[in-house]
């Protein structure tokens, strides 16, 4: 192939999408900084593997963000997700500019924050550098080197090695391409002029610019050939064609990174079906003379190696409780297990047994995360709790949505005794003892065989909803008491091997099936305590 054909085929690569194909690798959420009480926090997710690449900003404000713009030197076609307390940004990322710096500009309340210097490059050396995202380590700096190739390849000057992490250019020799060039070119269009069919292959080609772009390259013999082309399917998906020039048309299809290997069939009857791949184009512009353009066509191919050997790990997607919005409020103390014995979700024998604070929420925050674990924050000061007990507004007219009663121990954690009220956040986190052991559940006293208080302990989360069959199949939703005793009432008639399906405050449902429920003929005299069939609910 001459170096002027090349040249139109340059490899670059951006992306300007919220949503990945579904064979995408997601390299988790990155914290940047770890700012401030009140001022913004940034987070990066790479978005990577599939037909598209990019970068993801996540900036969140603590308290309600009552005026927030965006300003950045992107594309105007990146999307932003604005929410309460924040946004979040599909940044586009050249392949040739992960160095490129980016700036945020952006208000909340009020007044100008600015985040500047954000490069893909520095995203992935953070990737690299931290232990915990070790098995994403591979595709990062598979992609480091493909920008550096990509970058070198388009400014006909090597790229600056510090800007990428390396203190040594990339070695692409060992790369080898796992297919040959494409040969059957021939046998292909002798197969179309003796069908007299008014189209000839004319050869391939391999894009990335707002996605990975598989072409092949057909001559036209006018409408007639477009015709054809456009009547037919290329790897398993309806033909998409463009114009490629006069007398030429392309018929493409999106490719994810990680199946550059794959082969894709083109079929347009009556011609027969012919086979294509990726790597075919890849093999051929390794082996041609242009060093440089082999080098990218190597470093996109152990780039793509790299996103298929990672699809496999299970990505880090943000847990559950991270979409939680935090909450702010007042953080209070008072004297449980003295003046207040219990609390009023009688989860204090399970409190005492893992050696856990107790936190008091006002009314419609403790029916929502009651038997949930929060962790309470004053500046850099912090300390976690099960939420087992209630301050209603009733008896606290001075309490407001967000506040924090604690017990008398957990305080000094995040304030001097003597503050007696201090200002906090708190958000939802997953509750420690449930990534050790399944469900429980405890099973009030005064239960028999016709009436039964069920609670369910031991989740990740809190439970929203509680339903019970005999059979595993009919479900009838179980109501909480109207008190509220975190206890749900059930009238199992005399049946005691139940199937319980639980859902979480997320959503998440889990069934746990044969639960044997200690129900007799007469009334409890205690709490009984059981065990589920070992079911959880994830992060």
């Amino acid at each position: 192939m001459q170096r002027t054909i090349f040249r139109d085929r340059r490899l670059t690569a951006c992306a300007a999408a919220a949503v990945l194909a579904a064979a995408s690798l997601a390299g988790g959420a990155f914290p940047l900084t770890a700012s401030a009480d009140g001022a913004p926090e940034y987070a990066y997710r790479l978005l990577a593997g599939g037909d598209q690449i990019g970068m993801e900003i996540i900036v969140t404000a603590s308290g309600s963000v009552t005026d927030l713009k965006l300003d950045t030197g992107s594309p105007a076609e990146s999307q932003v997700n604005k929410t309460d307390t924040g946004f979040s940004l599909i940044l586009p990322v050249n392949a040739a500019e992960l160095t490129k710096p980016h700036t945020l500009t952006f208000k909340v309340g009020g007044q100008t924050q600015t985040k500047s210097g954000i490069t893909a490059a520095g995203y992935l050396n953070d990737l690299l550098a931290d232990a915990q995202y070790a098995s994403y380590a591979g595709v990062a700096q598979a992609m480091l080197n493909y920008g550096y190739a990509a970058e070198t390849y388009f400014s006909d000057a090597a790229a600056d090695l510090s800007a990428y992490g390396m203190t040594a250019a990339p070695d692409f020799s060992g790369v080898t391409v796992s297919e040959s060039k494409f040969t059957g070119k021939d046998a292909y269009n002798a197969d179309l002029e003796a069908k007299d069919l008014p189209y000839r292959y004319y050869g391939m080609n391999l894009t990335l610019l707002d996605q990975i772009k598989f072409s092949l390259y057909f001559a036209t013999n006018g409408e007639a050939g477009e015709a054809y082309l456009s009547d037919g399917s290329f790897g398993g998906e309806l033909t998409q064609t463009e114009a490629a020039g006069e007398g030429f048309t392309k018929v493409w299809k999106s490719v994810p990174a990680s199946k550059l290997t794959e082969t894709f069939t083109c079929v347009h009857s009556p011609a027969g079906p012919v086979d294509f791949s990726p790597a075919q184009y890849i093999a051929a512009a390794a082996a041609g003379e242009d060093a440089a353009l082999a080098n990218v066509c190597k470093a996109l191919y152990a780039y793509g190696e790299a996103a298929k050997n990672t699809s496999s790990v299970e990505p880090q997607d943000p847990e559950k409780w991270e979409s939680e919005e935090a909450h702010s409020g007042k953080a209070t103390f008072y004297d449980y297990g003295g003046a207040y014995p219990v609390g009023n979700a009688l989860l204090d024998d399970f409190i005492e047994q893992n050696s856990m604070n107790i936190a008091a929420l006002t009314d419609d925050d403790y029916h929502k995360y009651v038997g949930g674990y929060i962790k309470v924050k004053r500046g850099e000061k912090s300390v976690c709790a099960l939420v087992g007990d209630i301050m209603p507004f009733a008896d606290n007219p001075n309490a407001r949505a967000g506040d924090v009663d604690l017990n008398e121990a957990a305080f000094p954690e995040i304030a001097d005794k003597a503050e007696g009220k201090v200002d906090i956040t708190w958000q939802l986190i997953p509750l420690p003892t449930a990534a050790e052991a399944p469900v429980s559940y405890a099973v009030k006293e005064g239960s028999n065989k016709y009436w039964g208080g069920i609670q369910v302990r031991n989740t990740t989360y809190p439970v929203a909803k509680l339903e019970w069959s005999a059979d595993g199949t009919n479900f009838t939703e179980i109501e909480r008491m109207s008190d509220c005793y975190n206890y749900f009432v059930i009238q199992p008639d005399g049946k005691t091997k139940l199937t319980f399906r639980i859902t979480d405050i997320f959503g998440q449902v889990v069934t746990d099936e044969n639960v044997t429920l200690p129900l007799t003929g007469t009334d409890s005299t205690a709490v009984q305590l059981v065990s589920g069939s070992g079911v959880q609910f994830p992060k």
